[in-house]
Parts: structure tokens; C-alpha cells; sequence
């Protein structure tokens, strides 16, 4: 996670990297360029409630957004503890979402706890702004 904004919850999230289960893998194609296990799984997310599917890790202006639909100016982060814990990446994210906020995006930051126990609410509020118009740059 590189491009962060404080949309939604803040929380930190605690979370072990793990190997994926087979089980718990992806549609074919959907993970291909998702890095952490978090990713993989707000992917699976995305797919499960139909939702349209982002670029991944896509590069905007000097900053990776870990999921990005372009043409609505939307960046998800999703944060995992582990890189997000600590001053130093706390203000990095800030600074970060106020420069892609400049830019005209606005970014929303779920943490492992809202990706894996509140799908559905981390569906309806991105397809929500998904649907909302765009705002002008």
C-alpha cells in the first residue's frame, strides 16, 4: 500500500502473511499482479460482488495505488500492519493521499479486518462510489 488517504476506518490491521490456501485462490487472471495475500483477497472480493475489476499495483503520477479504477478517480489501499504500523508510515500514507487528493483522486484505505469480515460493506461502499459522479481534477 503506497497511496493512502483516511477514507473509512483508519484501524491498523493485524495481519500474518500466509500462503493462500487452494481452496481460497482467485478466479484465473484475477491475482496476477497482486503481491500480498491481502490483495489477493480484495480481489476475490471485487469478484464475488461483481464489482468492476481495478488495475492493480497501477502507477499514478510517482505513486503505486494498489488498486485503482482510473476513469472514476478511485485508489484503494488496503493496509496491512505489518508495513503500515509506526510514525514513519503513518505520515508517508498521509502525505501520499493528500499529493494523489491534489491530483483529484480520492483514495480508501481498508485494513485485512474490513476486507475479511465485512465484505459486503467494503462492496457497497466502493460500489457506491463507483456510481457516484465523477469529480472534476
Amino acid at each position: 500500500s503506497r497511496a493512502t488517504v483516511a477514507a473509512g476506518s483508519a484501524t491498523a490491521s493485524m495481519s500474518t502473511a500466509q500462503p493462500l490456501s487452494p481452496r481460497a485462490t482467485a478466479p484465473a487472471g484475477l491475482t496476477s499482479h497482486a503481491g500480498s495475500e491481502l490483495e489477493q483477497r480484495f480481489l476475490r472480493l471485487c469478484h464475488r460482488h461483481r464489482l468492476p475489476p481495478p488495475e492493480v499495483n497501477a502507477t499514478v503520477d510517482r505513486y503505486e495505488a494498489d488498486f485503482l479504477w482510473r476513469d472514476e478517480r478511485l485508489i484503494v489501499e488496503t493496509d496491512g500492519w505489518a508495513a503500515h504500523r509506526g510514525r514513519i508510515a503513518f505520515e508517508e500514507d498521509r502525505s501520499r493521499a493528500a499529493a494523489l487528493a491534489l491530483l483529484g483522486y480520492e483514495v480508501m484505505r481498508l485494513t485485512w479486518r474490513q476486507v475479511q469480515a465485512e465484505p459486503a460493506t467494503v462492496a457497497a461502499a466502493i460500489r457506491a462510489r463507483l456510481s457516484s459522479p465523477r469529480r472534476a481534477a
